[in-house]
This record gives C-alpha cells, structure tokens and sequence, in this order.
C-alpha cells in the first residue's frame, strides 16, 4: 500500500498553490530570508480546572513551511524551507513579528511552526 507521501508531496504541492513570502531570520543573526509558507491563526480553548473550570481562549498562530532547506517545486523553481527552527528565531509577515517557540513535522513534508508574540518588543 502507497503511503500518502508516496503518492504525492503532499507539503510542497501545497505550499505551491497556498504559500505566500514570509521572512524568516534564525536566531542570533542579522540574515533574514524569503521562506514560502502559510500562516494560520486560530482560537484554542483551554480548561485549567478541568470541566468545573472557567474557559479561557487564547489564540495559537502557526506558519508551515517545508521541512527541508531548500526544495524544487513541481514548476520547477527552487524554494526555500528551514529544516530545523529553533525557538527564538523571528518571522515576519506584512509588518507583523513573531518568534519561534516549538515545530512539529506533520508527516507530509512540512515543519509546524508554533509561533508567539517576540519577547521585549
């Protein structure tokens, strides 16, 4: 049985029909770059008492970028990814900021990146 990595890369067919420009500069230096990838922001809820508790919702924004540092697309052009974000690096996206607080690969080729509000700005 195919796998649906086998079948198709996954990841990077939708980066290419989804994905917008995004800066991404890796902690500890002054190097930003254009990585394609897509944005998200979406409400959680969380329960801290369990469910005799007061709801609280708090947002959670996460870019999704390839896992690799660089990829060919299926038209041929070479993008960039970041292989291994580290917490404190910053992404940047029509003027916003944000740093890097944990990544998850989602199996299909891309990195998850968990994203929060930069400390001391």
């Amino acid at each position: 049985m195919d796998t649906f990595d086998e079948l198709i890369d996954g990841g990077v067919a939708l980066l290419e029909g989804m994905g917008k420009p995004v800066q991404y500069t890796p902690r500890g230096t002054d190097a930003p770059f254009d990585v394609l990838g897509i944005l998200d922001e979406s409400a959680v809820s969380e329960d801290p008492n369990g469910s005799y508790g007061e709801e609280l919702v708090s947002s959670l924004t996460t870019l999704h970028v390839a896992d690799r540092a660089e990829f060919i697309g299926l038209d041929g052009v070479v993008y960039k990814g970041v292989a291994k974000p580290k917490q404190g690096d910053r992404v940047t996206y029509k003027g916003a900021t944000w740093e890097v607080r944990n990544y998850l690969p989602d199996g299909m080729g891309l990195n998850v990146i968990e994203l929060v509000e930069p400390r001391g700005m």
